[in-house]
């Protein structure tokens, strides 16, 4: 003969009464009475402990909203700092074009200094041939002073 489902399932039930009125109509042993008030103070104790891990908790929440303020002031000064090297980027700029226009003025001036260069070195020549006739006609001129000064003496 096999005990079906429902059986075992009475059988089940009829032994967890039992043992349940059996435990209640037995006083308690000093051991189970010892165990009673460990877990009593054990809840005590755990229910002090999640009151300061919550307080805990609640600090390091108000000293993450400081943090987060602060991490926000910061940004916002990263962002004046960005717009401020914008405009110093623009400026920048700025005068880059404005050293453009400078070296395209020095070349168009290099151009005319050739030029210059040119006609000083030709003024230079002609200084020296000058020079070398004026010379040469105070010499001449002189020695026929100092010849004729010669002759009249």
């Amino acid at each position: 003969m096999s005990l079906t489902a429902e059986d075992l399932q009475g059988i089940n039930q009829h032994f967890t009464t039992w043992f349940e009125e059996a435990n209640q109509s037995r006083d308690p042993s000093p051991f189970e009475l010892r165990q009673e008030e460990r877990l009593g103070r054990l809840d005590d104790t755990l229910q002090r402990l999640s009151g300061v891990v919550q307080h805990g908790f609640s600090r390091v929440d108000k000293r993450l909203d400081q943090v987060d303020k602060r991490l926000d002031q910061v940004d916002k000064r990263l962002d004046r700092v960005d717009k401020r090297l914008d405009h110093v980027e623009l400026r920048l700029d700025q005068v880059d074009l404005r050293l453009d226009q400078v070296d395209k003025r020095f070349d168009r001036n290099e151009i005319r200094y050739t030029g210059f260069d040119s006609h000083f070195q030709a003024i230079n020549q002609r200084i020296d041939r000058f020079m070398f006739f004026s010379l040469g006609l105070t010499v001449t001129v002189g020695m026929a002073v100092v010849t004729l000064v010669q002759m009249l003496s």
